[in-house]
């Protein structure tokens, strides 16, 4: 036995092998503790909503945007040009001097203005299409996007229903009640037991919401517009759009990826909301 061997402990081996196990040990428990994030979203799921206007209107705002986008280098390329016309005009020069290059005599003087006249008229034509084009695709997508967004404001003034009966009034409050508690959703979803009486409150908020839409219905006259048969449509969208977030609940109880899909299905429930105080306006002051 050498000198080192005798001088090294007995246990010396086992205990790096146990230290060497133990990190091992720590680093499969590491890996095991790191959540799985949620899968991304595939195209499809992101716009899962859209209907056929909204596909035509993120189409055309697509385009817009591209022209928007294309204006600069369309610019870039006739200020190119229109430089050319002015090194080859009658006071041009080439910096540096080329002395292999001679003046061109077609140019005269009416056909500099007139050139210069024609990149005035392109510039022109350019910032016409970039203001215009900013300006649809603004407005395509507001068109579409402030909906969604009115939606997140409960006690929006522009929808409530200003009829002094106490059916107009109940449904008022509960339309009001409802879009209340299905905006809280995405601060009360990660508490699992507020979350699940958050549920039965919704529950509630929309059965009494139907209730206070139906007495409205009754009290309307019908008359030849068909405003009851347009308001009992308005109900069973809705009926159907709460239907459809029942079964995201479900999918996320099962799935906690959903979480974006709920938020999402709660935002067009409360925009359905809204859309049946407009139409109860719209159809009474029609009235």
């Amino acid at each position: 036995m050498s000198k080192s061997e005798e001088r090294k402990p007995l246990l010396a081996d086992a205990s790096d092998e146990q230290e060497s196990y133990t990190d091992k040990d720590k680093k499969k428990d590491k890996e095991k503790k790191k959540p799985d994030g949620p899968p991304p979203a595939t195209l499809r799921q992101l716009f899962r909503y859209a209907t056929c206007v909204d596909t035509i209107c993120i189409l055309f705002g697509s385009l817009f945007s591209l022209a928007h986008g294309a204006g600069w280098p369309v610019l870039s390329i006739v200020m190119g040009q229109m430089t050319d016309t002015f090194v080859a005009g009658p006071n041009g020069s080439l910096i540096p001097p080329d002395p292999n290059a001679t003046h061109n005599p077609n140019v005269t003087v009416e056909s500099f203005e007139d050139k210069m006249t024609t990149y005035a008229l392109y510039y022109l034509i350019i910032g016409g299409v970039v203001l215009l084009s900013g300006y649809l695709q603004v407005l395509v997508v507001a068109s579409k996007t402030t909906p969604s967004g009115a939606a997140m404001h409960p006690s929006s003034k522009e929808l409530r229903l200003l009829r002094p009966e106490p059916s107009f009034q109940e449904l008022n409050r509960c339309a009001t009640n409802l879009k209340t508690i299905l905006s809280r959703i995405p601060i009360q979803i990660d508490d699992r037991k507020q979350f699940l009486e958050t549920i039965k409150e919704i529950a509630g908020s929309i059965k009494h919401l139907l209730d206070a839409f139906t007495k409205v219905i009754a009290e309307i006259p019908g008359s030849e517009s068909g405003s009851k048969q347009i308001l009992e449509d308005r109900k069973k969208e809705f009926v159907r759009y709460s239907k459809k977030f029942s079964n995201m609940l479900k999918a996320f109880f099962r799935d906690g990826s959903q979480r974006q899909n709920v938020f999402l299905s709660a935002n067009f429930l409360i925009y359905q909301t809204n859309v049946i105080l407009r139409t109860v306006k719209q159809e009474t002051e029609r009235e």
